[in-house]
């Protein structure tokens, strides 16, 4: 049973530039110390805000901090390795996921700054970061799956794993690669996900 709820956001000006009920909300910024006590919450939710902070490490870090041992982590991210993501950069040199003024060069002024996605993260290194700070991530699930390239490239998991296996990896911290290459070119989530909803725990004290 969820007893309290603690709302935040970016900054401040966000919640009353977009008519947010202020007084229902309690207002810090989520590149910083979140003010609750340390492991004094079961669950915190991140939707579609982890790309848009500057101290992604220190959110991360700041949110093992106040989960419980075993308490819960849910966050939404665009999914920057999906095919239409890859067809994009291939062609283009950019994330499909970047927003018009990043892409543009243009630089707004605060908070409009913290409304771009200026923080898109590989899966990958996100789970890097999720081991540092005591995270282990559960499971991986999508809010919609992309129809587009999905029968042309019906096959293309198969022949991206197979090259990975042929492939000699020299340095020991390589020879997990095609695993890893596998899952990202294999599991629907990855490849047709519009953005990546990730489940993670903390770890439980020993």
């Amino acid at each position: 049973r969820v007893k309290d709820i603690c709302r935040t956001t970016i900054t401040s000006d966000i919640v009353t530039s977009k008519n947010h009920q202020a007084r229902s909300a309690v207002c810090f910024d989520a590149n910083g110390f979140l003010p609750l006590k340390t492991g004094s919450v079961d669950v915190v939710v991140c939707i579609d805000g982890f790309e848009h902070l500057d101290a992604q490490m220190q959110f991360l870090s700041e949110t093992s901090r106040v989960l419980s041992a075993g308490g819960w982590l849910v966050l939404s991210t665009p999914n920057i390795v999906s095919l239409d993501e890859r067809r994009r950069f291939y062609l283009e040199g950019v994330a499909d996921s970047l927003t018009p003024e990043i892409r543009e060069g243009i630089l707004p002024p605060d908070p409009d700054f913290y409304e771009m996605h200026i923080s898109l993260i590989h899966p990958l290194v996100m789970e890097l970061f999720f081991k540092r700070v005591g995270l282990s991530v559960v499971e991986y699930a999508t809010n919609k799956m992309s129809k587009r390239f999905r029968h042309i490239f019906q096959r293309l998991p198969m022949w991206l794993h197979l090259l990975s296996r042929r492939r000699k990896y020299e340095k020991q911290w390589d020879r997990s690669f095609p695993a890893t290459l596998a899952r990202l070119n294999s599991d629907p989530v990855f490849l047709y996900g519009n953005s990546l909803i990730v489940i993670a725990r903390k770890f439980t004290a020993q």
